[in-house]
């Protein structure tokens, strides 16, 4: 087959190609998700809402207090990166060191709450399970837009398993809720600091994350 056959060929295929669509950069994605979660903090402040770092001080010495707040982290961290990294393709070993952050961080602040329960003595009657829901409710509006952003980007991406890729998003974005949640709570009953902290981004990303994963194959199959 001749040069002139050939040329008229690859037209005809390039014809019919999509455009490609440019994937953003994993680290650029979780640096939109945390500017959002800052965003939502603002919004919180300027409604009068309490503000982050203003625990009483002799909270930032209680190991349950820290390993709560370390845990959170972690599982932000491990749940977002986990979630970014499992769209794309070739970067499934950045997102199993993120499945190993974010266990550790569930481990962590699980732990923390647990601990915090087990050494507590019976000295007064106990917070109602509304304060508790309260700062569930709480976690949970700051993390739904990051969470929303996440989801967002697996639908742009390559995710081959939607629901564990919201489940990850999920949990990552709502445990960044439930940090700031857990840093602006003045209250040190140890059942709230469980239910109403630490617990609150498993809880939230088992209540969402099917519905997300349902937006995300109903925006992928649109694509």
């Amino acid at each position: 087959m001749g040069d002139r056959a050939t040329e008229p060929l690859l037209r005809e295929l390039v014809q019919g190609l999509a455009p490609v669509r440019r994937i953003p950069r994993p680290r650029t994605v979780v640096l939109g998700a945390l500017a959002l979660w800052l965003l939502m903090l603002g919004v919180q402040a300027l409604l009068g809402g309490p503000r982050p770092l203003s625990v009483p001080g002799g909270f930032w010495s209680d190991p349950p207090f820290l390993a709560v707040l370390a845990g959170l982290a972690l599982t932000a961290a491990g749940g977002m990166v986990a979630a970014v990294a499992g769209a794309i393709p070739g970067r499934e070993p950045a997102q199993r060191v993120a499945l190993r952050v974010a266990l550790l961080g569930a481990l962590l602040a699980s732990g923390g709450g647990l601990w915090a329960v087990g050494r507590a003595e019976l000295v007064g009657p106990a917070l109602p399970l509304t304060s508790s829901l309260q700062c569930m409710g709480r976690a949970s509006a700051l993390g739904v837009v990051p969470a929303l952003f996440l989801c967002g980007f697996l639908t742009r991406a390559f995710e081959r398993r939607p629901g564990v890729g919201a489940a990850f998003a999920s949990l990552g974005a709502f445990a960044l809720g439930a940090l700031a949640v857990h840093t602006s709570c003045p209250h040190d009953d140890p059942l709230h600091l469980l239910l109403g902290h630490s617990l609150t981004p498993f809880a939230a990303a088992l209540l969402l994350a099917l519905p997300l994963s349902w937006l995300v194959r109903r925006a992928s199959r649109r694509d």
